[in-house]
């Protein structure tokens, strides 16, 4: 049976008041230990988590930036082409131009010349004409002068009946 003795009864107030002791000096501070470190350790992730989140943040702003550089270098190629095709057309309709007129201008030459021409091809076809025409009428006042001036001469050297049948 069981039998309770003064020796039972003071070791158990012996074991409660160790219990009661160690509770305060020992398992105490250790509990304070242990959950100072537990608000470290939750500190620590937290912090962790702040500078992770942090760094996706900016991975992601950083990604955006260059996402939104690379459209922006793409819009300015883009509009570098339509400056260069807009300085070609330019450069090509000054070009046309250019010609159209330097074409205007040989045509105009050419025309001039060409009138010139006429006018050079014209005189020289009527002094051809007149020249032909004066031959021509020289020969026949040639032939005309012959037969007057042989008339004459047959009138003065006495042989009339010749010069009328001529």
């Amino acid at each position: 049976m069981l039998r309770l003795d003064w020796n039972l009864v003071l070791t158990i107030i012996n074991l409660i008041i160790l219990y009661l002791l160690m509770k305060k000096f020992l398992i105490g501070p250790v509990t304070a230990i242990m959950e100072k470190r537990q608000a470290d350790i939750e500190q620590q992730f937290a912090s962790a988590n702040k500078a992770q989140s942090e760094a996706m943040r900016a991975r992601n702003q950083y990604e955006d930036k260059l996402k939104s550089s690379q459209e922006e270098s793409v819009k300015m190629i883009e509009q570098a082409k339509l400056d260069a095709q807009a300085e070609y057309d330019r450069i090509l309709l000054k070009a046309q131009e250019a010609a159209q007129k330097e074409f205007e201008k040989s045509r105009k030459n050419l025309l001039a010349e060409q009138d010139r021409m006429k006018r050079e091809a014209q005189s020289d076809l009527a002094s051809l004409v007149m020249a032909a025409t004066a031959k021509i009428i020289g020969e026949q006042n040639e032939a005309n002068i012959d037969r007057s001036l042989y008339n004459q001469f047959l009138t003065k050297a006495g042989d009339s009946h010749d010069a009328t049948l001529n």
